[in-house]
């Protein structure tokens, strides 16, 4: 089985970027930030089977796929970022799963994270190979802020392990163009037809974290982070989404999280038709707080509890939801629950 339709049509976008930074040619920059991933997932120590997984973070789309083969047959494996669950993979009877998933939050970025498969004892079985494993294929892009005509962009890839980072310029004037990172001269860059472009393989600075200056005379034309920064995921896009409960004994309950301007977030969870009480809200296996339930004005019952980040009322919001499992429980009596947060 291959990984969903919109995932497959980036890689061609992604091949001609990655023949561009190889071959050395001018190409049309994304409008936008760009992050694509598409690798394996390898088995670890004695453990056997084998996985896929892709990534396609940019404006429009934030989308993940994984893909498991040869596992242990009608299992739930827990797909796990620095040993955070995100995901579960539900093998059938060949020790097959797969699955799309929205990437929500940066908790599901696998930039500068460990990502592994993990069996119901709690071992990893797979895990995200380094990129220097040559069938780990990446790409970036992260545009840069112009103070000239034209634009810049800085691309980020690994292929066939080798790692090659492209800072080109298009629409530029012509003139000599000194690319620095973090302060350092890195070569130069002589448009020719308002395009050019410095190719580093390997890079002689980190991509991650370097803060890249092209310059005329000591002058910025252009300049930014040579990492992606993804709207939604790396700064916040202002919206609100929820994700009803499963009921276990009856009632109805909703899960929404709400990202404000501000970029502070709230979460909010509101259950209906239960009996009165205080019921514990269990969040990744941790007790973050109490709801309480009592009866409105219609005699319905209802209770509600809020959290909040940066603000002053609600309990504090010092943990990331997305991707934990939620219950909502008293005296042991789980009432409702959803086995990943992932709301849309």
């Amino acid at each position: 089985m291959q990984g969903p339709r919109h995932l497959r049509a980036s890689a061609f976008a992604l091949s001609a970027l990655l023949g561009t930074v190889l071959l050395g040619g001018c190409w049309a920059a994304p409008m936008g930030a760009t992050f694509y991933l598409d690798a394996p997932l390898v088995p670890i120590g004695p453990a056997t089977g084998s996985g896929h997984v892709q990534f396609l973070l940019d404006t429009l789309t934030h989308s993940s796929y994984f893909e498991v083969h040869d596992l242990a047959p009608s299992t739930d494996y827990s797909v796990t970022m620095d040993g955070v669950v995100v995901a579960t993979l539900s093998t059938d009877r060949s020790g097959y799963a797969a699955e799309n998933r929205p990437v929500l939050s940066s908790a599901l970025d696998p930039r500068s994270h460990r990502l592994a498969i993990v069996d119901p004892d709690g071992v990893e079985v797979l895990a995200l190979p380094p990129p220097t494993d040559p069938r780990y294929t990446s790409a970036q892009a992260a545009p840069l802020s112009s103070f000239a005509a034209g634009g810049g962009v800085v691309t980020t890839t690994w292929h066939n392990g080798v790692h090659a980072v492209l800072v080109q310029l298009d629409g530029a004037d012509p003139g000599t163009y000194d690319v620095l990172a973090d302060g350092a001269l890195q070569g130069s860059i002589d448009p020719v037809g308002g395009c050019g472009m410095l190719v580093q393989t390997p890079p002689g600075f980190d991509p991650d974290t370097a803060m890249i200056e092209i310059q005329r005379d000591g002058v910025d034309y252009y300049a930014g982070g040579a990492r992606a920064n993804i709207e939604g995921i790396d700064w916040c896009l202002r919206g609100s989404v929820e994700q009803p409960f499963d009921a276990q004994t009856g009632g109805l309950g909703w899960a929404s999280l709400t990202t404000r301007t501000s970029c502070a977030r709230r979460l909010e969870i509101l259950i209906e038709d239960v009996p009165m009480g205080d019921y514990e809200v269990v969040v990744g296996g941790v007790d973050e707080g109490v709801l309480t339930v009592g009866r409105d004005e219609f005699g319905a019952t209802v209770g509600s509890v809020l959290f909040t980040a940066n603000e002053d009322t609600g309990l504090p919001l010092d943990f990331d939801p997305i991707g934990q499992s939620i219950e909502i429980e008293q005296d042991g009596v789980v009432y409702f629950s959803i086995d990943a947060f992932a709301p849309n």
